[in-house]
């Protein structure tokens, strides 16, 4: 025989903050970070122009960063405006001042070309050829940690579940 049954529905906002918390939880273990691969892209299409050899790199965590070595040791060692001649005559002065996103179209992309803009803007402190592109490289990994951060924050999950609209019942189960 059948029977109607009535159910109400929340808002995300309207759930008590333990339930919200337990949904915002819940949410988070089923959640992959999408945009791994674009970041993943903007390192090898930098490192394709780059005069550098990727060893390895890590993104989460203590280890966060990327290994790398110079092609040519002597031209890591260029320091100040001679560092900054070889930025200009290879074409890392004109990629820099596009700003937009010229290696893969990615945001990762910039934040790879931040310490060479630095660099260009103050020649005459640039400490090494190497350190600029380990800034670089550096930046790139720590920008990815902090968009994959925020990717899992309590935040970024409660705009997705606004901005989305879904519904939920009184034990946070969505509706």
């Amino acid at each position: 025989m059948a029977r109607t049954v009535e159910l109400t529905v929340y808002r995300f906002d309207e759930l008590d903050e333990r339930t919200q918390q337990r949904v915002i939880d819940s949410w988070r273990e089923g959640r992959e970070f999408p945009w791994a691969d674009e970041w993943r892209d903007s390192l090898d299409e930098f490192a394709k122009l780059a005069p550098i050899t990727i060893r390895d790199w890590s993104v989460g965590g203590r280890d966060t960063g990327v290994s790398f070595y110079m092609d040519d040791e002597a031209l890591g060692e260029l320091s100040g405006v001679r560092a900054y001649k070889w930025l200009l005559n290879n074409g890392w002065v004109d990629l820099a001042a596009k700003q937009d996103c010229p290696f893969t179209g990615y945001c990762g992309d910039e934040s790879l070309l931040d310490a060479i803009r630095t660099a260009i803007g103050s020649p005459a402190k640039i400490s090494s050829l190497y350190s600029v592109f380990y800034g670089a490289l550096h930046g790139w990994a720590n920008d990815f940690e902090r968009d994959m951060d925020y990717h899992y924050s309590d935040e970024a999950i409660r705009e997705d579940i606004e901005a989305n609209e879904y519904e939920f019942y009184a034990n946070g189960g969505i509706a």
